[in-house]
């Protein structure tokens, strides 16, 4: 027995004795993986010992102390009306089981996805399951591009884990940064806007736009390097001496004291890679476009599984509620027409399998042929461009000038304008 065959045990074992098993009931998983059977209805006595006794094979995973529970049992109400829940299918047939998963961490990752802000600003996730595929240097360019368009932008460096945008784009070091402003924020300390927000050197060239610029640390962090590690463990930490309070949360209310403050017309937000808990906020629940980035190699398809079959699971199916924020970005793509063309013909298969629906003759259903050029799953290509290896525009400024990028980004820029619904106005 392991982790990845118990549910489907546990739930065939369930189905041999209930088989009016269904959307009604739960399987409470524990963060040890134990699972526990959540029953809407009182089943016959003889049954429920008769079940009992064979889901206590499963142990260790199950609770043998704590195999069934029905709805009218203490403490079964909070995982009923628990609504961050997971939807699994079990075996390749079915049925789609209704999960409760209690975790120490990733509990940002059973958060349903938001699909809009809540001002007016566009934003924008620049995420990616890897590091070095051009995110963060994507990000800078797209700042400056809309600032010299005339838009106000808004950078945020939500990579406290491996920061860069920061001192790649400010002037100067504002006092605090992100971490600074989620550590003090669990204790109960306000921290004023201007405490981390840095003004860019990068604007809009005359053209009124501006970059501003909340970078992951700040001066105070570069004069006590050695409090970094700390303010990072208590920044990611879902604890508070007010009241616990999840990563998205607190990401959301520093988006929101920006935004209010300030008329930005959009917000770039520069995520950690991978699927580590300060990954799971900026992707799924800040109402932002995600433009996924990722190289064209099998680990890369790997990962987008993980997290496209981790998508899936957060809505009920067939409740018509697919999520449709993904643009995927192809990045460093190279002259090997052959590995594009699998490339996408991979992403396609992805998006099939977990973000489309099934036709079955809908006409508003979410779902494209696979050679339909304005189909979600298309790669937004970037070319593979040595120039970019050294790419550093605190040190050299030309690195953010279009005659630098242009060649490059173009596609990526031209996609961006589309999703923002913002036009090139002084370009």
């Amino acid at each position: 027995m392991t982790f990845d065959n118990s549910l489907e045990a546990f739930v065939a074992i369930v189905l041999k004795h209930l088989a009016g098993f269904g959307a009604d009931d739960v399987v409470l998983r524990d963060v040890y993986g134990r699972l526990t059977l959540f029953l809407a209805t009182v089943p016959d006595s003889a049954v429920r010992a008769t079940l009992a006794a064979e889901l206590s094979s499963l142990v260790p995973f199950v609770r043998p102390e704590r195999l069934i529970v029905t709805r009218d049992e203490p403490g079964a109400a909070a995982v009923f009306d628990e609504t961050h829940c997971q939807w699994l299918r079990v075996g390749p047939n079915g049925p789609d089981v209704r999960v409760v998963d209690r975790r120490v961490v990733g509990a940002d990752w059973l958060a349903p996805p938001k699909v809009e802000a809540v001002d007016a600003s566009k934003r924008f996730v620049f995420a990616s399951m890897k590091g070095g595929v051009g995110r963060t240097t994507a990000l800078c360019v797209a700042a400056t591009e809309l600032a010299a368009a005339g838009y106000n932008v808004l950078v945020v460096d939500l990579d406290l884990e491996a920061p860069g945008v920061g001192p790649m784009l400010w002037t100067t070091a504002p006092e605090l940064g992100v971490v600074d402003y989620l550590a003090a924020t669990a204790v109960g300390v306000e921290v004023a806007l201007t405490k981390i927000l840095a003004e860019s050197r990068f604007g809009g060239d005359g053209h009124g736009g501006l970059i501003e610029v909340i970078p992951a640390y700040g001066a105070s962090s570069l004069r006590k390097p050695e409090n970094y590690l700390a303010k990072l463990a208590r920044a990611v930490a879902d604890v508070s001496v007010l009241e616990p309070r999840p990563m998205h949360s607190r990401v959301t209310a520093l988006l929101q004291m920006a935004c209010s403050a300030r008329r930005y017309d959009v917000v770039l937000i520069d995520a950690r890679a991978g699927l580590s808990e300060l990954t799971a906020g900026p992707l799924l629940r800040l109402g932002a476009s995600v433009l996924l980035f990722g190289t064209p190699q099998r680990q890369t398809f790997d990962d987008y599984r993980f997290l496209f079959a981790h998508l899936r699971s957060l809505g009920r199916p067939g409740d018509g509620t697919p999520w449709r924020n993904l643009t995927p970005v192809l990045a460093k793509a190279g002259k090997d027409i052959e590995q594009v063309e699998r490339a996408q013909a991979a992403m396609y298969e992805l998006f099939s399998e977990y973000i489309y629906e099934e036709d079955s003759g809908m006409l508003s259903a979410y779902n494209f042929d696979e050679t339909d050029p304005d189909a979600p799953h298309q790669f937004v290509p970037v070319a593979f461009d040595g120039t970019f290896a050294t790419f550093d525009p605190a040190l050299n400024g030309s690195h953010l000038t279009r005659q630098f990028y242009q060649s490059t980004f173009a596609p990526l820029l031209e996609a961006l304008w589309r999703l923002a619904d913002l036009e090139p106005k002084k370009l």
